[in-house]
C-alpha cells in the first residue's frame, strides 16, 4: 500500500488592473487537502475531509464507456451500467433507503462512474453496499434482469432524445463528425438494435475485463475522519479480486475529413442550424483554449450574439457548448432562425463573424472574460461534494463536477488528484493569440453542419426481443448485513441572519467561507401568479426586461460587464416571487450588487429591447410546443385552474419533475396572445407597485459577513423608495374536464401529467404531504416508480410533486410512458393513488420518508446557489429564520395516520385531472376508459 498527501490549489484571477500584454496575477487560492492511497488490488483510493455539511459523497468510476461498446452493439456499456446498478434483490437496502440525497450512474464515452451523497454517518454503510454489488453482480446477473434493463434504456433513449425537440439533429452531430468505428461516433444511449444485440455472455465478459479494481477509482469526500475512512475501504475493498487491467487506446479510428452537411427532419416549429468541431480532449493542448471560446462565443455580450440576435436579428436563441471528454472533444454553435430568416443566411453570417474572429482574435477584456467565466465554473462545481458533470446524464448542465468528482477525474486522467492547479495555470497562461489560432482550427472545411427543419422524425425503434418471464436474481453466497450507524456529526447545516434597513429593505446571509464564491439573489415578492388575468407572463417578462438594459447601460453594456466578472445576471421567475440572481468569485461582490440594483432601481424598459425580447419569447414558445413534456404541463395547469385563477398558465412545471432548466425555480412564459399584446406602459406600471425596497430582500450566501453586506446593500440599495401595491389574485376555476388528449402524431411514447390541485405554503399539512409525496414518488424509491419502472417497465421516469404556493398550488405526476401501455400506466397511477386513500403507510415505510425528508433539508444547503434559493423561499412565504431546524422535530411527530388523512383529503379521484400528449388515436379510447371509471369510483 501506497500512501500520499497533496494539496491542490486553484489560482483564480482579479478581473480589476489586468495588463493586456499578460494574464492577470492570481488573488484568490482554495486548498483542498487529500489523501491518496492504492490498495494492493489496485483500486486507488483518494479521501477528502471536507466538513461543510454532515453529508459525505462517494463516486466509484470505471475506465470504460461507450467508447468501448463491442462493434454492432452501441449503447452497451450503458445498458451494462443498467445492470450494474440495478442489480442488488430487494433484501440488499438501497442507498435512498438510508437517507442517500444522490445515488445514481452515469456513463459517457470514456468512464461509467457510480455516485452517492448520504448522511455523514452512513459512510459505512454506504461503502458496505458497493462492495456487495461488486462482489455479488456476476452471480445475479440473468435473463430477467437483462430483459428488464434493456426495456429501461430504450425507454430513457426515447425520452432524451426521440421525444427531445432537436434531439435527433444532437444525435447527428457525433454520427457526422466521428467515422463509423471511432469511439465516439454514437451517443452513450446507443441505438434501440445495438441494446437488443446485447446478451448476457457479452455481459459476463464486459465485467470480467473492465470491472477490476486495476480499473477503477474511488473518492470519498466530506464529513469524514480519514483514518476511519482508510480503515473501512480496506475492510470493504482489499480483498476484491485484483483482475486484469485492459488497455485504454487515447484514440482510436478517424474523425471524419472535410466538411459534412446533412438535413434532419423533426417536430419542431423553428428550424435551427448547427455548426460543430471535433476539438482536443480533457486536460490535452488545446482544451483551455476551446472552453475559453466556448464561454466567449456564447456569452450574451459575445460579438456573435450581438450580430445574430441585437443586431440583424437573424437568430432568436444562441447557444455555444464545448463537450469535453478524455479522447477528444466538441464544440458546437446552435442557432435557432428568427421568422423569414432561412437557415443558409443565418449559417452564412455565423461563418462571416467567424472568419473576422480568426482574423483579429479576441481583445484582452474579452480574454479575462473568459478566463474568470470559466475558472467561476470549476469553484462553482466545487461549491458541492458529489456533483457529477454534465455530459453523461441529461438532467445535468455544468461541465464541471463537484469534489469527488473533479479530484477523481484529475487522478484517472492526469495520475494526480491534485492536477487542477496545472489546469488553472493553463486557463491563467492563454492569451488573445492562443485563442485566435484555437479558432482558426475550427474552418469551414473540417467541421459539419446540420440543419434540423420541420417535418417527419425517423425513428428506427426496432420490435423488442421476446417477453422473459420473471424471476428473482440468483441467490448471493453471504447474507448482506447491515453495518451500524456511524459516529453522529457535529456539524450542522447553516441558520441564515437577516438584517432590515431603513427604507424597508431586507438583507439575509447564510455565512460559507469555505471557498471564495458567493451567489446574490435580489427576491421580489412578485410572480406569475400576480400577472393580470389576460396579460399571463407579464411577471415573467417584466423580470427578463430588467437585464436589458438601465439608465446608466445599454442592453449589451449590462451584459459585458457582468461578463467581465466572468458571470452573467440571470432572471427567474416563480409563481409567487421574482429573482434576480449572480454568481461570482468573493473580490467581485461589489460590482455584482452595483449590477443588480442598477437593474432593479434604474430600468430603461426601451421599446426596442421590449420588442427584441417579445419576438425571443414568443420564439421560446414556438420551440417548446415541440417539446411534448412542456405541452403536458402547460396544459395540465390550464385545464387544472379552469383557464383562470392565479396558476392558469404556470407553464414550464416539468423544469422542477425533471430538473432541466434553471436555478430559483419554475420559468413561468405565459402566453402568446399576452405576449403580443403587452405594452411598455403595462411592463413599467407592474415594476413600479411591485419593485419597492419593502417589498424585496437580498439573499446572499457565501464568502461574505453580514456587516460587510449590511454597508454594500446600504450603498446599492438604501436610497430605494417606494411602498408596493397590493395585488388582488383571481380564485381559481373548475377544471375544464377531466381528462384532455392533444395530439403529438407517431409518438413512441405519451407524455403524461396526472394530479390535482394541492395545499398553500402556509398550510399545516405540509409535512404530511410532503411525507405522503416521498412515499408516493418525489424520488426513485417512491411507489410509482418501483410500479411503472420497476415491475412493469413502462418508463424510464416518473415522480410527483406538491408545489406549495401562496394560493393552493398543483400536485402533479409526471411520467413518459410507451404509447401501447398508456391506458395501462394511468391505471396503475389511479391504483397507486386509491392505495394511499385506503391503506395505512406501513411503519418502513414510515421510517423511509422520515429519513428521505430529514436527509433532504441538509441538501438545501449544498452550494451557495442552492442557499440562496432556499433563503430566498423563506424570505418569499415569511417564514421563520429557525423554520428549517425546526422541521425535524415536526418531520417525527406525523404518523401514518396523518398521512392517510391528507390523502384522503386531497388526493380525490373525482378532482384528479389528466393531460395527455401523444398519439391521439391510439391513446385517448384507453385514457377515456380509465378516467371515466376513477371519477365514478369504481375498481
Amino acid at each position: 500500500m501506497r500512501l500520499r498527501h497533496g494539496l491542490l490549489t486553484l489560482a483564480l484571477c482579479a478581473v480589476a488592473g489586468v495588463s493586456p500584454a499578460q494574464p492577470a496575477a492570481p488573488a484568490v487560492e482554495l486548498n483542498i487537502p487529500f489523501e491518496k492511497l492504492t490498495l494492493p488490488n489496485g483500486l486507488q483510493v483518494i479521501l477528502v475531509e471536507d466538513r461543510r455539511l454532515p453529508v459525505v459523497a462517494t463516486n466509484l468510476r470505471f475506465q470504460v464507456g461507450s467508447g468501448d461498446d463491442p462493434p454492432g452493439k452501441p449503447g452497451f456499456a450503458h445498458l451494462f451500467e443498467h445492470l450494474y446498478a440495478f442489480s442488488p434483490p430487494e433484501s440488499v437496502p438501497s442507498p435512498q433507503s438510508i437517507g442517500a440525497t444522490q445515488d445514481g450512474a452515469t456513463t459517457d464515452p470514456d468512464r461509467t462512474t457510480y455516485y452517492t451523497t448520504a448522511p455523514s454517518d452512513r459512510l459505512e454503510t454506504l461503502l458496505a453496499l458497493e462492495s456487495e454489488r461488486w462482489r455479488n453482480f456476476p452471480r445475479r446477473l440473468n435473463a430477467s434482469l437483462l430483459a428488464k434493463e434493456r426495456s429501461n434504456v430504450r425507454n430513457e433513449r426515447r425520452l432524451n432524445i426521440e421525444n427531445q425537440p432537436y434531439g435527433l439533429a444532437d444525435e447527428a452531430v457525433f454520427q457526422q463528425l466521428f467515422a463509423m468505428g471511432h469511439p465516439y461516433h454514437w451517443k452513450y444511449l446507443g441505438t434501440h438494435a445495438g441494446v437488443e444485440a446485447a446478451r448476457l455472455e457479452d455481459m459476463r465478459e464486459f465485467f470480467a475485463r473492465y470491472y477490476g479494481p486495476g480499473n477503477a477509482s474511488l473518492v470519498i469526500a466530506g464529513d469524514i475522519d480519514r483514518s476511519r475512512a482508510r480503515s473501512l475501504v480496506e475492510k470493504y475493498f482489499g480483498s476484491i479480486e485484483a483482475g486484469a487491467v485492459p488497455p485504454r487506446a487515447r484514440a482510436s479510428a478517424s474523425r471524419v475529413g472535410g466538411q459534412k452537411r446533412i438535413t434532419v427532419t423533426d417536430r419542431v416549429e423553428v428550424p435551427r442550424v448547427t455548426l460543430a468541431w471535433a476539438t482536443p480532449g480533457w486536460y490535452q493542448p488545446g482544451n483551455a483554449e476551446m472552453e475559453m471560446l466556448s464561454a466567449l462565443l456564447g456569452s450574451s455580450s459575445s460579438r456573435l450574439y450581438d450580430r445574430l440576435v441585437r443586431q440583424e436579428k437573424l437568430a432568436n436563441s444562441l447557444v455555444v457548448e464545448h463537450l469535453p471528454f478524455a479522447r477528444g472533444s466538441v464544440l458546437a454553435i446552435k442557432a435557432a432562425a428568427a421568422p423569414g430568416v432561412t437557415l443558409q443566411r443565418l449559417e452564412s453570417a455565423i461563418a462571416s463573424e467567424m472568419a473576422a474572429f480568426q482574423t483579429a482574435g479576441p481583445s484582452a477584456a474579452e480574454v479575462e472574460q473568459a478566463r474568470n467565466a470559466t475558472m467561476l465554473s470549476i469553484v462553482r462545481g466545487l461549491e458541492k461534494l458529489g456533483e457529477i458533470n454534465g455530459f453523461g446524464d441529461f438532467t445535468m448542465d455544468a461541465a464541471y463536477g463537484g469534489v469527488a468528482e473533479q479530484l477523481n477525474q484529475c487522478n484517472v486522467l492526469m495520475r494526480n488528484p491534485g492536477c487542477l492547479r496545472e489546469v488553472m495555470k493553463r486557463f491563467a497562461a492563454a492569451t488573445p493569440d492562443s485563442l485566435r489560432k484555437a479558432a482558426a482550427t475550427l474552418t469551414p472545411g473540417s467541421g459539419v453542419v446540420i440543419y434540423a427543419v420541420p417535418g417527419e422524425k425517423v425513428v428506427d425503434d426496432v420490435p423488442a426481443a421476446e417477453a422473459v418471464p420473471a424471476s428473482s436474481h440468483l441467490a448471493q453466497t453471504d447474507k448482506f448485513e447491515m453495518p451500524p450507524v456511524g459516529p453522529p456529526s457535529a456539524v450542522k447545516p447553516p441558520a441564515p441572519q437577516r438584517v432590515v434597513l431603513d427604507n424597508g429593505f431586507q438583507v439575509w446571509l447564510v455565512e460559507q467561507h469555505q471557498i471564495p464564491a458567493i451567489s446574490a439573489h435580489l427576491v421580489v415578492r412578485r410572480g406569475s401568479g400576480d400577472s393580470p388575468a389576460n396579460r399571463a407572463g407579464l411577471a415573467a417578462f417584466t423580470t427578463k426586461l430588467l437585464l436589458r438594459g438601465t439608465r446608466e447601460r445599454t442592453s449589451r453594456e449590462f451584459a459585458l460587464e457582468a461578463a467581465q466578472l466572468g458571470t452573467k445576471v440571470e432572471a427567474d421567475i416563480s409563481s409567487d416571487a421574482a429573482a434576480l440572481g449572480i454568481r461570482v468569485l468573493k473580490q467581485n461582490l461589489p460590482r455584482a450588487l452595483g449590477l443588480l440594483s442598477d437593474a432593479a432601481m434604474n430600468p430603461a424598459f426601451s421599446q426596442a429591447d421590449l420588442d427584441s425580447l417579445r419576438a425571443e419569447e414568443l420564439a421560446r414558445i414556438a420551440q417548446a410546443r415541440s417539446n411534448v413534456d412542456t405541452r403536458a404541463s402547460y396544459l395540465f395547469t390550464e385545464t387544472l385552474y379552469g383557464g383562470v385563477g392565479p396558476y392558469r398558465r404556470s407553464g414550464l412545471f416539468n423544469d422542477d419533475l425533471f430538473a432541466r432548466a434553471h436555478n430559483y425555480g419554475y420559468d413561468e412564459i405565459g402566453t402568446e396572445e399576452a405576449l403580443r399584446a403587452i405594452t411598455r406602459d403595462e411592463i413599467a406600471r407592474f415594476w413600479k407597485e411591485g419593485y419597492t425596497p419593502d417589498n424585496v430582500a437580498l439573499v446572499v450566501a457565501g464568502d461574505a459577513s453580514l456587516a460587510e453586506l449590511r454597508e454594500l446593500a446600504t450603498k446599492y440599495f438604501g436610497a430605494w423608495q417606494g411602498k408596493a401595491a397590493k395585488v388582488a389574485r383571481a380564485a381559481a376555476g373548475a377544471p375544464k374536464e377531466h381528462y384532455l388528449v392533444e395530439n403529438a402524431g407517431n409518438a413512441s411514447q405519451t407524455a403524461l401529467r396526472v394530479g390535482t390541485i394541492g395545499a398553500t405554503r402556509s398550510s399545516p399539512d405540509l409535512v404530511p404531504l410532503r411525507l405522503l409525496n416521498f412515499v408516493f414518488g418525489e424520488i426513485f424509491e417512491s411507489r410509482i416508480t418501483a410500479n411503472l419502472r420497476v415491475k412493469h417497465n413502462y418508463t424510464y421516469m416518473a415522480r410527483s410533486q406538491f408545489a406549495f404556493r401562496r394560493e393552493p398550488g398543483p400536485f402533479v405526476v409526471g411520467t413518459n410512458v410507451r404509447t401501447d401501455v398508456t391506458a395501462s400506466a394511468l391505471q396503475e397511477l389511479f391504483n397507486e393513488l386509491s392505495r394511499l386513500r385506503e391503506e395505512p403507510v406501513s411503519d418502513a415505510e414510515m421510517r423511509f420518508a422520515r429519513t428521505a425528508y430529514e436527509s433532504s433539508l441538509v441538501s438545501l444547503f449544498e452550494s451557495t446557489g442552492k442557499m440562496a434559493s432556499t433563503v430566498g423561499q423563506m424570505f418569499t412565504y415569511e417564514l421563520p429564520l429557525d423554520y428549517y431546524q425546526a422541521l425535524p422535530t415536526r418531520i417525527g411527530a406525523t404518523t401514518a395516520a396523518d398521512i392517510q388523512r391528507v390523502a384522503r383529503q386531497y388526493l380525490q379521484p373525482s378532482k384528479v385531472v389528466v393531460v395527455a400528449v401523444g398519439d391521439q388515436a391510439r391513446i385517448e379510447p384507453g385514457i377515456a376508459n380509465v378516467v371515466n371509471a376513477a371519477t365514478r369510483g369504481e375498481p
